[in-house]
């Protein structure tokens, strides 16, 4: 796995988690606006620890990077971190994103998913997706439903809502001539442009 590996989209670079990251990681999961459906602020103990065990789980993956960094491709700065989380055992992962408050709605969060779905499903990594969220962060529910992720299990209250993308559906029924501006959820995955 080339640690030099990028995925380019429209506006961002998406590039696996290094030693340099600490500080948007450790943004990420101090601040209150960013976990306020995730779980409680870190501490900055917890953080340090936190980003230890992601670096030394990023090598663990053989096919794939787990955690990525979403920087902005016209300034270089980094606003978010997507998860790419193999399941052992067998071809699908988890996927999840976490955005600086600055960079929220915006429509980030759904570029930043789609180029790296295109590139797990065009690359063979995985034959699936799979995501969760509170049931209380319905923006998510509307970037994936957006995406062509189907609705597995929805939460009730405090429960978490789970979502399921496989790539023999998404890339089967992929019309090869549709526009990017076309508004379909698999036009957005098939316009991505990984390794630009």
């Amino acid at each position: 796995m080339s640690a030099l590996l990028e995925i380019m989209s429209p506006r961002l670079r998406l590039r696996p988690l290094a030693t340099g990251d600490r500080g948007l990681y450790a943004r990420l999961y101090a601040d209150p606006t960013v976990m306020r459906h995730i779980a409680r602020p870190r501490p900055p103990a917890e953080v340090d620890a936190g980003f230890r065990l992601a670096l030394d789980l990023q090598g663990s993956q053989a096919k794939f990077p787990g955690r990525w960094i979403a920087d902005l491709r016209e300034t270089g700065q980094g606003i978010g971190l997507l998860g790419l989380i193999a399941d052992p055992g067998s071809d699908t992962a988890e996927t999840g994103i976490m955005l600086l408050p600055e960079a929220q709605r915006r429509g980030l969060a759904a570029e930043a998913l789609a180029v790296l779905a295109g590139t797990a499903f065009g690359r063979g990594w995985v034959r699936a997706l799979w995501a969760r969220h509170a049931s209380t962060n319905q923006a998510i529910a509307r970037v994936l439903a957006g995406l062509g992720f189907e609705a597995e299990a929805v939460g009730d209250g405090d429960g978490d809502c789970r979502w399921r993308l496989e790539a023999a559906r998404l890339l089967s029924g992929r019309p090869e001539n549709q526009s990017a501006g076309s508004g379909s959820s698999r036009s957005r995955l098939a316009t991505a442009a990984p390794f630009g």
